[in-house]
């Protein structure tokens, strides 16, 4: 369920970290996920004999065994509070609230956030960040969206007979946006002119789409270097702070003029 961009990044990482002499090791684990993961975690990192690690799509239960056994650790992604680990990541919230307000801009009342059901604490801040936009008329509306493409659809339809003004979707993540066109197209319907659409996260697919994607991306060699930056600091034994990046926008032609009910 890696996205193309964590794999390239994962790739880039472990050339850099070759200079250092430092090799990287991956290990798929869904069930850090889960909400009882401590006995996996500990016969994990005892077999490993790794100095650091990175935390890709961890839970609460998971953050805070890391914490608790005290392993050197960043999370790639956002830290819980409870745990408050070192992390590196977009900042959600800031990112959510800007994309309602540019659809806003462009005269979107009725929004829909396709949100992925895992308990990460970046999906958290992506839909307080959403919902806490405030601008009288604004309606956003939460489209669960499980990796299951038929359960996302019938998700997608409820919502749309629910809110048959609904005249855009956010997509969290860039594996949602294959799946959407592919919805839209059988029930004929046209981007952007009946339906537009904004990713908040970029993939190298998307530049084979049409109409092009509006989305939101980080300048990826930058964050790369800042979390080369983090390990070595933190493989040296050094206190480690925190990066929240705030991405930008790059505007397609999936996104139209709405003109707001009156």
């Amino acid at each position: 369920r890696l996205a193309q961009s964590v794999l390239a990044e994962i790739y880039t990482i472990s050339k850099i970290l070759e200079e250092d002499g430092i090799s990287v090791r991956i290990f798929e684990a869904p069930w850090i996920l889960g909400n009882n993961p401590d006995k996996r975690l500990a016969k994990l990192v005892t077999k490993s004999e790794c100095v650091c690690w990175i935390l890709h799509r961890s839970s609460e239960q998971t953050q805070l065994w890391f914490k608790t056994h005290r392993i050197p650790c960043i999370v790639r992604g956002t830290s819980y509070q409870s745990s408050n680990l070192p992390y590196l990541d977009r900042h959600w919230a800031a990112t959510t609230h800007h994309a309602a307000q540019h659809l806003w801009n462009k005269g979107h009342r009725t929004v829909g956030l396709c949100l992925p059901p895992d308990p990460l604490k970046g999906h958290q801040l992506m839909q307080k960040g959403f919902f806490s936009f405030a601008e009288q008329g604004w309606n956003p509306i939460l489209v669960p969206t499980p990796f299951e493409t038929p359960l996302f659809f019938e998700y997608l339809a409820k919502a749309f007979k629910k809110h048959p003004d609904m005249s855009a979707l956010v997509a969290t993540r860039g594996n949602q946006i294959v799946p959407i066109l592919s919805w839209v197209e059988a029930r004929s319907l046209s981007i952007p002119d009946q339906l537009s659409l904004v990713s908040l996260t970029y993939e190298p697919f998307m530049e084979r789409l049409l109409p092009t994607i509006t989305y939101y991306e980080e300048n990826q060699t930058k964050t790369v270097h800042k979390l080369i930056r983090m390990l070595r600091s933190l493989t040296a034994g050094k206190n480690i702070k925190s990066i929240s990046v705030i991405p930008e926008i790059y505007p397609g032609q999936s996104v139209s003029l709405h003109a707001p009910s009156a």
